[in-house]
């Protein structure tokens, strides 16, 4: 509750006076670190556990499903605060398209099978199955929509097992400036949720396990993920715009009146609903910070880089 007070009174000093709202942003997010109960390096762990799972297991014997089953999901992936749902909220204004949300399905059907894996070995119609319960679950929502939208930023962790079970589905990976969306996760009061996000070290842990991790899946050179990167999406919006509506095979065109009108139940519930703008590139806050992240952030690409 203390930390929660601390973030609000940092929001309200944010344009009166920058350094007290800074010293309040410090604070709070000090005090969720002293509560941490899970190690830090957890999500560490379940990277190798993810790469381990997929470098062992026998997921390329799977052939029975349809490279059609998936088609209309667009699913986007990236970091946290790095531009997810301002991405929905401009993919949501295409005809027949229907914006999601965040859905935690594959995070809970799947963490599991990666945690609890001792064989490698993939049960009988796994894929199958797990395409036919999230089809299922969407079903009502999606409404017979030709496009259904699932912004859960951390399905980067499940891309296998969501190309697998739904060939036909498209990926958007968005991403930021490390700076920048390291500054707009430490500002975001994220104690119930991610536990990394109150120390700028644990943020570049997380960074480093999401760039790794990205950058495997997109060395298997599949056709499904679109790269898009968050300041040419603020800065040269109508082209990047173009290219998505392109990738994604999306029908009729942006509506920017209509994309404010967007509902998101994110942390970025109140940017979305305003004019798309660039003054969140390049930040210049918590300077003191920046070159022990960017340190933090250089070793831990190392440690992925020189790990086996």
């Amino acid at each position: 509750s203390k930390a929660s007070a601390y973030f609000c009174l940092a929001e309200y000093y944010q344009k009166i006076d920058n350094q007290k709202s800074e010293e309040y942003y410090v604070q709070a997010n000090k005090l969720i670190t002293d509560t941490h109960v899970t190690s830090i390096y957890g999500n560490q762990k379940f990277t190798r556990d993810t790469i381990k799972f997929f470098n062992n297991s026998n997921i390329e014997t799977v052939s029975n499903i349809s490279k059609d089953k998936g088609n209309g999901l667009i699913f986007i992936i990236g970091m946290p605060r790095s531009g997810t749902t301002l991405l929905e909220s401009i993919i949501s204004t295409a005809n027949d398209c229907v914006a999601g949300g965040e859905k935690l399905f594959f995070s809970l059907e799947c963490k599991h099978i990666i945690r609890d894996s001792k064989t490698f070995n993939i049960e009988n119609n796994l894929f199958e199955n797990l395409g036919k319960k999230y089809l299922d679950i969407i079903e009502i929502q999606r409404n017979k929509n030709k496009f259904y939208i699932d912004k859960l930023p951390d399905n980067y962790f499940y891309y296998k097992f969501i190309r697998t079970s739904l060939p036909g589905a498209k990926f958007l990976h968005i991403h930021r400036d490390p700076w920048d969306n390291a500054i707009s996760i430490y500002k975001q009061n994220f104690q119930k949720d991610l536990f990394w996000a109150s120390s700028f070290f644990g943020i570049a842990l997380q960074y480093a396990n999401y760039e790794h991790l990205m950058k495997l899946w997109k060395e298997e050179e599949n056709d499904d993920i679109f790269d898009i990167n968050y300041a040419d999406l603020v800065s040269d919006t109508e082209e990047c715009i173009k290219k998505v509506w392109n990738f994604c095979g999306l029908e009729g065109e942006y509506n920017e009146s209509r994309r404010q009108k967007h509902f998101a139940q994110t942390a970025s519930k109140h940017q979305v609903t305003k004019k798309i703008y660039s003054t969140s590139l390049k930040k210049l806050e918590f300077e003191e910070f920046k070159d022990g992240f960017l340190k933090d952030l250089e070793l831990q690409r190392n440690f992925w880089e020189n790990s086996k």
